[in-house]
């Protein structure tokens, strides 16, 4: 209900869309998700996390092209001093992550959801989403993962984005990439959080 509301306002509110420069669908849902693990005790448990023996990496390929590799001494061992503007003369790397997470709904209830359940209401988890991401996430340091239990992780690179959100199938991708900070679009979504979180104390 939490997600279907806040992807409902977004859209409202007009700061979905990432081809414009604002927050996809995919991002929302990811915040919303690392949100929910974030909390004590967890709305929402981390099915990447892997709780039995038997549980084994699920290896996945996937093409990304080389000139958006970050290694440049890599990229002119290829292209040497020219670009690869020619797109049949395009290289590109077989890149591997592991996109593992537990699928199995009777795991999940044994192995995932046991311990203490989270009591709060739809309406608490929604005032706390706009005040931890207005005031608690620390862009320049933390990075929005799903596959960490905590929903974040310390950001090892600085990449100056306000929402770094790592792609649990996709791990080299961003998909909060399309907004930048202090752009138009980034002021506009951090300002209809904070029209949001007014309504609460209002």
């Amino acid at each position: 209900i939490l997600a279907i509301f806040l992807k409902h306002w977004a859209k409202r509110v007009k700061i979905i869309g990432a081809s414009n420069g604002y927050l996809s669908s995919y991002a929302l849902t990811l915040m919303i998700i690392a949100f929910c693990q974030s909390r004590q005790p967890p709305v929402l448990p981390c099915l990447q996390e892997r709780k039995l023996r038997s549980q084994q990496p699920k290896t996945v390929y996937y093409p990304v092209p080389i000139e958006e590799l970050e290694s440049k001494k890599r990229r002119r061992s290829h292209y040497g001093n020219s670009q690869g503007s020619n797109p049949d003369s395009r290289v590109f790397c077989m890149i591997e992550t592991d996109a593992f997470f537990e699928n199995n709904l009777n795991v999940i209830a044994k192995e995932y959801m046991g311990g203490q359940r989270n009591t709060a209401s739809v309406g608490q988890l929604l005032y706390e989403f706009f005040v931890f991401f207005l005031y608690e996430f620390d862009p320049a340091n933390q990075v929005i993962s799903v596959k960490e239990p905590s929903g974040f992780a310390r950001k090892c690179q600085n990449d100056k984005l306000p929402f770094s959100i790592v792609d649990p199938f996709d791990v080299h991708k961003n998909p909060g990439r399309h907004v930048k900070t202090n752009s138009v679009q980034h002021k506009q979504i951090m300002m209809q959080f904070r029209i949001a979180l007014d309504r609460f104390t209002s």
